[in-house]
């Protein structure tokens, strides 16, 4: 169940994901953030269902969060 506050982060994802670029995007988050960067590594060679499966992400929410 998500708290207010993963919604919010969601919300701010979804905007950052419209603004800039996906190469934009991704560089900047490689430089600032530590624990993506450690999350890409350690996935970077999986494919999306891998990755979702062993996270316990539902791709269909996000899908539908983005339509």
């Amino acid at each position: 169940m998500f708290s207010f506050n993963s919604f919010q982060n969601l919300a701010m994802l979804k905007n950052m994901l419209t603004s800039k670029s996906p190469n934009e995007l991704f560089n900047e988050m490689m430089e600032t953030n530590p624990k993506f960067k450690e999350f890409y590594e350690a996935n970077k060679d999986k494919t999306v269902e891998q990755v979702a499966k062993e996270n316990n992400i539902d791709l269909n929410m996000i899908r539908a969060f983005f339509k």
